[in-house]
C-alpha cells in the first residue's frame, strides 16, 4: 500500500472510531429518555448506560494510544490494548444484543474497527516516517 494511501486509511478509520463513540453517545441518551419515569426500568437502564458509557470512553482513549503509536510511544502497548478492548466490546454486543440490537452492532462494528486501526498502526508506514513502525 501507497504511504499515503496508508495515512489516508487509517485517518479515516481514526474519524469513524470518533463516529462510532458519538453514536454510542447518542444511544446512552436515548435509553435515558427511555427509562425517565419508570422506576422499573431505572435501575437496567443505569447499568446499561453505564456500560455504553465506559465503551464510547475506551473507544476515545484507543483512538488516543493510536495516534501515541503512531508518534513511536508506547508501541508495545498497542496490540494488547486492541485485543482488550475488541473482547470488551464485543462482550457488551453479546449482552446488549437481545434487548438493543442497534447498541450491539454498533458494538460489534466498533470491535472490528479497532482491530482494524491495530493492524494498520503496527503494520504500515507513514509517508513522513519511511519504514515500518515496528516496536
Amino acid at each position: 500500500m501507497d504511504p499515503h494511501d496508508h495515512d489516508r486509511a487509517l485517518s479515516a478509520d481514526l474519524a469513524a472510531l470518533v463516529s462510532f463513540s458519538g453514536r454510542l453517545l447518542t444511544l446512552i441518551r436515548a435509553r435515558c429518555w427511555d427509562a425517565e419515569g419508570d422506576p422499573t426500568k431505572a435501575g437496567v437502564a443505569i447499568e446499561e448506560i453505564r456500560s455504553w458509557s465506559d465503551a464510547a470512553h475506551n473507544l476515545s482513549g484507543f483512538g488516543h494510544l493510536i495516534r501515541v503509536r503512531l508518534g513511536g510511544e508506547g508501541a508495545e502497548r498497542l496490540p494488547g490494548e486492541a485485543r482488550g478492548l475488541a473482547r470488551a466490546l464485543r462482550a457488551g454486543a453479546d449482552r446488549s444484543a437481545e434487548g438493543h440490537p442497534l447498541v450491539a452492532e454498533t458494538l460489534r462494528d466498533a470491535a472490528d474497527l479497532v482491530t482494524r486501526l491495530a493492524e494498520r498502526a503496527v503494520e504500515g508506514p507513514t509517508h513522513e516516517r519511511g519504514a515500518g513502525l515496528d516496536p
